[in-house]
């Protein structure tokens, strides 16, 4: 069984991705969510108000993506989603419904929530193993890309 799969069905039944972009666009970016044939049976894409000025001359965007089942292959389809959004954006990252606060951007203490990231430039890292996202090496990796968006470790 593996755990992070496991608990994107958090309400029982329809399995939620949720993918944050950063991105200086004041709209979402078009972003095809279609890979390898297999399509979301849902997407709802939101834009997240920094109202404290977190991410001066950023904006974050958030798409709900909803699967009555996941890909076979899901690690491949997450990688692959997180490499065509940062074709379209700074920095994005993959996080379980309700992690997402401005205050605590790819910290640390949320570094569980989160199983995937990107920049711009680098090649995505996906964990789908809920003992790798409690691991220090993965808040590291986090902490990395959280200095490309010159946040305060």
């Amino acid at each position: 069984m593996n755990d992070v799969l496991e608990s994107l069905r958090w309400d029982g039944s329809t399995a939620m991705v949720s993918l944050f972009l950063v991105t200086e666009a004041s709209t979402p970016p078009d972003l095809d969510c279609n890979i390898d044939q297999f399509t979301p049976d849902d997407v709802r894409v939101y834009a997240l108000e920094d109202e404290g000025g977190i991410l001066e001359g950023f904006n974050v965007f958030e798409w709900d993506l909803v699967f009555e089942r996941l890909p076979a292959d899901a690690f491949s389809y997450l990688e692959e989603l997180l490499r065509r959004s940062c074709a379209k954006a700074r920095l994005a990252w993959l996080g379980f419904e309700g992690s997402f606060h401005f205050d605590f951007l790819l910290a640390g203490s949320v570094a569980n929530q989160i199983y995937g990231v990107c920049s711009i430039g680098e090649a995505p890292v996906v964990k789908l193993d809920e003992h790798e996202l409690n691991s220090a090496a993965w808040r590291e990796t986090l902490s990395r890309h959280r200095m490309a968006l010159r946040l305060p470790q």
